[in-house]
């Protein structure tokens, strides 16, 4: 059951509302990654907000991440959408296959030399409407995404104390707004 706030806490949630409000109203109005979808991302953000701040916490991790596809289709479309989750989800879960973190980060090194030659070209998919959208749309968002992180990753994996969700481990990779901004920095 989703806890009212108090008095403060609410005020306070109202105040943070019309802040980022009037941020993604500076974003717009600035054209702030226009070229990305940014602007068809702005209501998502604001939604996503209000909905996450109200949220037992135990709910927070697996919105947030629900957020990634939602803001993919959004930004998108279907196919292109579903071309770059799939590739996500086969990224991430190579990323937990249960040999050691040398074979998972060949096997990972491997995988990037077959994406990459279906950037450039060298490999075709055999259907052209995914070998477009290999090129030109999810490759870009999905490299940007995996590039710097996965060895990030792979190290906290092999060195890890504590016990980790699996919605704090998606949620390191899939964060929504790699989708409009591909040069997010590393978490």
């Amino acid at each position: 059951m989703i806890s009212k706030p108090d008095r403060p806490q609410l005020v306070m949630l109202v105040v943070l509302v019309a802040e980022l409000a009037l941020l993604l109203y500076l974003a717009q109005v600035f054209l702030i990654e226009q070229n990305y979808g940014f602007a068809n991302l702005i209501p998502v953000i604001l939604v996503g907000f209000i909905v996450h701040a109200w949220l037992p916490p135990q709910w927070r991790g697996p919105f947030f991440v629900l957020l990634f596809p939602i803001s993919t289709f959004i930004l998108l479309g279907p196919l292109p959408g579903a071309v770059l989750l799939c590739l996500a989800v086969i990224l991430f879960l190579l990323c937990h296959l249960p040999v050691s973190i040398t074979m998972r980060a060949a096997i990972l090194i491997a995988f990037a030399i077959g994406l990459a030659a279906v950037r450039a070209g060298m490999l075709d998919t055999t259907i052209p409407r995914i070998q477009m959208y290999f090129q030109t749309q999810t490759l870009p968002i999905v490299s940007s995404i995996f590039m710097f992180r996965t060895a990030v990753y792979l190290y906290d994996l092999k060195h890890e104390k504590g016990q980790v969700s699996i919605w704090q481990r998606a949620g390191y990779f899939f964060l929504f707004p790699n989708i409009c901004f591909p040069l997010f920095p590393v978490i």
